[in-house]
């Protein structure tokens, strides 16, 4: 009786289930590989929300607002539990969970194979969290489970968990769900299309419904916008940010640029030395910019050119997603009903890259990622596949053995290069943070770090708080630095007196940390045309002690 309860437990939920069972497995996977940010914007984020060299702040960038306020409070509470990260596990687990449940129903007996395509895709979410990342496939999943649960008449409370991934997904990042809109846009219009001509008594909630949550997107972005206006100085920081992007994220024109002393600053604010605010202050990076950022036209030969000529042949071999798209779109067009659904779809993925070139934002994967993967989701939601004109048997064999084997080889193509990335990345910053609290173990010296050396911090066990570790050091190179806004923390706490450009000349206490470099070390040469240039100090650095990653430096005067 035992036996035959639990098989009907597991009959009736096994969608649940299975769908559980690789949510596991990718939780597993995700532990092996360590998870670390793929980047320093989280670390940073995190190290505000936690105390940024001693300060706390609800004010976590380009995180909306009401978000932050609850984030804020949790650890306020329970200051043990690291809030952010779990933030994005939650969204990221139950976005994979919620994509697993739709794609075994629809898919029937390939339906495990297709969820697991769809997991494995969506997995670096959780071994390399990234806020771009995490709110892009939490928009995916949350607007694909609605449409779902309004076609197939799901609980209620399945319905309110995609709704909730949405609106928490635009909050996390609302640029993510701008990017990804266009696929999730021309699917709901579809699935509206399909409702009105076969389930019209439905379509008043099915409206009601999408209604409700576009209300909601909107005003959580509104009310985060108007409080994020309300903190001084947030204003100077997104407008320094945003030059500040243009100048050092984006694929530099030189061909634009007449004037090379605009381009040796630039070189200077791209490596590493935009944290000095008597130098580069707004209206030295809004100079700059004009100088130097060019906007193509978005059907321009250039952008045009970048997409076909660079992006493309390049994302074929660094995005193994895209590979994986483009052999879906394939089987797409020769075997669904709706092949010409793939034309909107396609297209918007042309036309989004197009924008990212023209704006010299191309390659960008944690950009790449979001849009790959709502193309992925909305071709396979979309999709009814047919074998036309072969035997049943053949059918038999084609479903039960060579689609899975074409899945499984998809799994293992999206999983190949970002586990390989994060592999090399991990191992790289455990040498440098090694190498990191080796050269700063004198505590008598106050020191200034390149801090694009570092990557992410030490803070890699994912149970563990924010420390206190990074308190105490002068940054040279984030742009993290020098940008004065009450209640941000982003000053100088480093406890060095004045001007550290001008004080660490001749001190016997400031030390200078830079990357390691056999001979002459390019980073100190450059310190010193930088000081000369800009404060008529001329010094050179004595070096004092170095190891496999980096050197310490005491900086003279030569005058």
């Amino acid at each position: 009786m035992k036996n035959t309860e639990q098989n009907g437990f597991l009959s009736k939920h096994k969608e649940a289930v299975a769908s559980a069972f690789l949510c596991l497995a990718a939780i597993a996977i995700a532990l092996i590989l360590h998870p670390a940010y793929e980047t320093n914007d989280d670390t940073l984020i995190e190290s505000l929300l936690f105390g940024y060299q001693g300060q706390r702040t609800s004010f976590l960038i380009f995180i909306n607002r009401v978000l932050c306020y609850i984030l804020y409070f949790l650890v306020s509470v329970c200051p043990k539990v690291n809030w952010y990260f779990i933030m994005h596990w939650s969204a990221c687990i139950l976005s994979l969970y919620v994509l697993s449940r739709i794609f075994i129903r629809k898919f029937k007996s390939a339906g495990f194979f297709v969820s697991l395509l769809m997991t494995a895709a969506g997995m670096e979410t959780l071994f390399m969290p990234q806020f771009t990342k995490t709110a892009a496939l939490a928009v995916i999943s949350g607007t694909i489970g609605v449409l779902d649960s309004l076609r197939e008449k799901r609980s209620p409370g399945f319905r309110a968990a995609c709704i909730w991934l949405i609106v928490t997904g635009s909050m996390i990042r609302f640029e993510s769900l701008i990017m990804v809109s266009p696929f999730l846009l021309c699917v709901a219009l579809y699935e509206t299309v399909l409702m009105y001509k076969e389930r019209k008594e439905q379509l008043k909630r099915y409206v009601a419904v999408l209604g409700i949550t576009l209300v909601l997107v909107a005003l959580f972005y509104l009310a985060g916008t108007f409080l994020n206006k309300r903190t001084p100085g947030s204003d100077e920081f997104y407008r320094i940010n945003y030059y500040r992007s243009m100048l050092t994220d984006h694929e530099i024109d030189y061909a634009a640029i007449k004037d090379r002393r605009v381009l040796t600053e630039i070189a200077l604010v791209t490596k590493w030395l935009n944290n000095d605010p008597e130098v580069f202050t707004p209206e030295r990076y809004e100079q700059l910019y004009r100088d130097y950022h060019v906007e193509h036209g978005l059907f321009s030969s250039v952008s045009v050119k970048a997409l076909f000529g660079h992006y493309l042949p390049n994302a074929m071999q660094n995005e193994p997603l895209l590979l994986v798209c483009t052999v879906v779109a394939v089987a797409f067009v020769l075997l669904s009903k709706r092949r010409y659904l793939l034309i909107p779809l396609a297209g918007f993925y042309l036309l989004l890259e197009l924008y990212l070139c023209s704006t010299g934002r191309s390659n960008v994967h944690r950009v790449d990622f979001g849009i790959l993967l709502a193309f992925l989701a909305s071709v396979l939601y979309v999709s009814v596949f047919s074998f036309p004109g072969i035997s049943d048997d053949m059918k038999k064999l084609v479903q039960k053995y060579v689609v899975p084997l074409l899945l499984l080889m998809g799994v293992v193509a999206v999983c190949s290069f970002p586990v390989q990335m994060h592999l090399t990345n991990s191992r790289y910053n455990n040498e440098v943070n090694a190498a990191l609290e080796d050269i700063t173990s004198n505590k008598d010296y106050k020191y200034m770090i390149y801090t694009l050396a570092l990557r992410v911090d030490s803070k890699r066990n994912i149970f563990d708080p924010p420390t206190a570790y990074n308190d105490g050091f002068f940054y040279m190179g984030g742009w993290q630095e020098g940008i004065a806004i009450p209640g941000i923390s982003f000053s100088n706490h480093s406890g060095i007196e004045g001007n550290p450009w001008v004080t660490c000349i001749d001190s016997s206490e400031v030390r200078l940390v830079l990357p390691k470099s056999e001979g002459e070390n390019p980073w100190m040469k450059e310190i010193a045309g930088y000081v000369k240039e800009h404060y008529g100090r001329s010094v050179k650095g004595i070096p004092e002690y170095g190891n496999d990653s980096l050197q310490l430096f005491r900086v003279v005067s030569t005058d």
